[in-house]
């Protein structure tokens, strides 16, 4: 059954706000249910299913393909996952979802538990899925009230498959559906409406605070790819796998390797009384400490400025972070977008921009960088002292206008300051006036 992608977008924000949200909640307990003696040997695994080996698109062998495409990309180091193999002798894949830097994604059936999951499969090295996996144990360790701890994607399993004598973590996940950077390009200008924005702030302020208070987790890497959208239909799910049946994705095959073109999951359908919730993904790069942390975090473009700066940093880099999206979901652009030339230091090359749209910064901030107050005052007055000239000012963007209210301009500046500690909290900000509004 076909539904338009730009109603199922719509459907996404309208389900999202239908209820009030609220940092916790507290259930009464539930009544116990006595289960027949033999049931659960009663329910026997699901049957393995034979997929087509012939029948689909074959890629030309010069042609990169997806992970391929990465410029550190090793065959030993990705395993070479195949549509039906058997992983852990309980899930078959189905399908594959998508790729990242350093893993895979599929689709499978856990044939024990009749039901969809999603693996990820690591590189043979990598230093994301310990820290994935820090995390997600710390997350379920956990005996929580907090709503938050609901709107983060849940690790159902997790071993190690062998290729070549070499190891690959595999994480099993519940499956999700759309994301936000999908859902995005479905709506004007690629600009989603105010009251999607709040909705998806409030469940990721939610998520946050839980993060920060409860589980003493810093995400760090807060981007529309690692934002979707729950599953209402279970019905999307079937039809990828019956589509992988009769129309098989298309793959390339060099000798024993077989590189697999992603298919996405169709569209979900509306089911009244069961809305779509954006979840928190991918914590691959979270820092699993209440502490003080140092060192290089977050992708350039979303830095926090102690981060830039080689200071020490807390979870308030998330909160810097979830500023920069924020502005990103409303008008499409990043506020610090800027690409240093060869041999230009990255640090010096941030500055304008930053200066630009929040000022010098305080004397306390340049008193606690590796950075003379010279270094910053090369830039306020467009001088020397950088291997390539001044990237020319852009205007201010972070002051009201007829398309940028007061009351988010004031939100937004909560969230972006110089001085870490001048942010405000999750907590805080999900009883912002204009978030509220």
């Amino acid at each position: 059954m076909y539904c338009s992608p730009v109603l199922v977008a719509k459907q996404l924000w309208r389900s999202s706000v239908r209820t009030p949200l609220q940092l916790r909640v507290f259930h009464a307990s539930s009544p116990q249910i006595t289960l027949p003696p033999g049931w659960f040997a009663s329910r026997l695994a699901s049957p393995i299913r034979r997929f087509p080996d012939n029948g689909f698109n074959v890629i030309d062998s010069t042609t990169k393909v997806e992970e391929e495409k990465w410029s550190w990309y090793s065959s030993e180091a990705f395993y070479p996952a195949r549509i039906g193999e058997l992983l852990h002798s309980r899930y078959q894949i189905i399908g594959k979802l998508g790729y990242g830097g350093h893993s895979t994604t599929w689709l499978c059936r856990d044939l024990r538990a009749h039901k969809y999951v999603v693996a990820k499969i690591c590189e043979t090295v990598d230093f994301s899925a310990e820290r994935e996996l820090l995390a997600y144990t710390r997350i379920s360790s956990l005996k929580s009230s907090h709503n938050g701890s609901a709107l983060l994607r849940k690790m159902l399993d997790t071993f190690e498959i062998s290729n070549r004598g070499q190891k690959h973590t595999c994480l099993i996940h519940e499956p999700l559906g759309m994301g936000l950077e999908t859902c995005r390009s479905f709506f004007p200008d690629r600009t989603f409406p105010d009251i999607m924005i709040k909705s998806i702030l409030k469940h990721l302020l939610i998520a946050l605070d839980f993060l920060h208070t409860e589980a003493g987790i810093v995400h760090t890497d807060l981007k529309a790819a690692n934002v979707l959208f729950s599953i209402s239909d279970e019905g999307i799910l079937k039809d990828y796998e019956n589509n992988q049946m009769t129309h098989p994705s298309a793959r390339k095959i060099v000798g024993e390797n077989v590189i697999y073109a992603s298919r996405e999951l169709g569209w979900d359908k509306e089911v009244p009384g069961r809305p779509s919730r954006p979840t928190l993904i991918d914590f691959g790069e979270a820092k699993c400490s209440r502490d003080i942390n140092h060192g290089l975090i977050q992708p350039a473009a979303y830095r926090a400025p102690e981060v830039t700066f080689n200071m020490p940093w807390n979870s308030s880099v998330d909160i810097w972070n979830l500023g920069v999206l924020t502005w990103h979901l409303r008008h499409n652009e990043l506020l610090f977008t800027t690409t240093p030339r060869e041999g230009e230091d990255m640090a010096y090359h941030e500055i304008p921009r930053m200066v630009d749209e929040l000022g010098m910064p305080p004397a306390e901030f340049i008193q606690r960088s590796n950075f003379p107050r010279l270094y910053f005052d090369d830039y306020r007055k467009g001088t020397g002292g950088c291997p390539t000239t001044r990237p020319t000012p852009s205007p201010k963007r972070l002051i009201p206008s007829e398309t940028t209210p007061e009351d988010f301009v004031a939100f937004m500046k909560k969230m972006l300051t110089w001085l870490p500690e001048e942010r405000q909290s999750a907590e805080q900000l999900f009883g912002d006036a204009w978030l509220n509004s």
